[in-house]
């Protein structure tokens, strides 16, 4: 009766230390919120740069808005909204960024997507020069961290595809663009990564 016990104990420790060891291995990263269908709003922590053979759009104002209607999701959609942008190509000119309802989505594991509704893309517009970013998936790489009940993202985007034209910038496009800049993501309810 004994030797059973202790064979039946065995083989539940057995269990839990093999599904313990392989736990930290499986588990995916994930975003957490306190509560479910959280307004999410995402401020600049710096100044956000696109790069291209077209020159260099900075925009000195970011806010990126969505929702998440679970409480632990593996990505999350939100609607960019830039201003204050300018294009240092042969010189400083002004310009607008328009996002024509395009969105990116932010995965845990570290890529985006940018969507876009049909037949539009992401727009900047300047005097002689029009850059457009159509809609794309797997760009790489975003970091995340929890910092108090936000989480911190760090954009390091490279191989974003793009077209350009105009008297300032030229014609022509690539698959070479980099966007960077860092976001703090708040809740109406605390967010963390993990």
């Amino acid at each position: 009766m004994v030797a059973k016990r202790l064979k039946s104990i065995g083989v539940v420790l057995m269990v839990v230390f093999l599904l313990g060891s392989g736990a930290a291995h499986a588990v995916a990263a994930e975003f957490h919120s306190d509560t479910s269908s959280t307004g999410i709003e995402a401020t600049q922590l710096n100044t956000h740069v696109f790069k291209s053979t077209a020159g260099e759009v900075t925009c000195a104002s970011a806010l990126y808005k969505g929702i998440a209607i679970f409480k632990t999701f593996s990505s999350v959609t939100l609607s960019p909204f830039w201003s204050e942008c300018h294009i240092t190509a042969l010189g400083k000119v002004a310009g607008t960024t328009t996002g024509n309802g395009c969105s990116y989505t932010f995965y845990a594991g570290g890529t985006v997507d940018i969507n876009c509704p049909a037949g539009k893309q992401i727009e900047f517009n300047a005097a002689g020069c029009h850059i457009t970013i159509p809609a794309q998936t797997g760009l790489k790489a975003v970091s995340y961290s929890t910092v108090g009940s936000h989480i911190d993202i760090s954009m390091s985007l490279s191989e974003v595809r793009y077209n350009h034209s105009g008297f300032l910038c030229g014609t022509g496009g690539g698959t070479n663009g980099t966007q960077t800049g860092a976001l703090t993501a708040e809740g109406n309810s605390k967010l963390w990564y993990a």
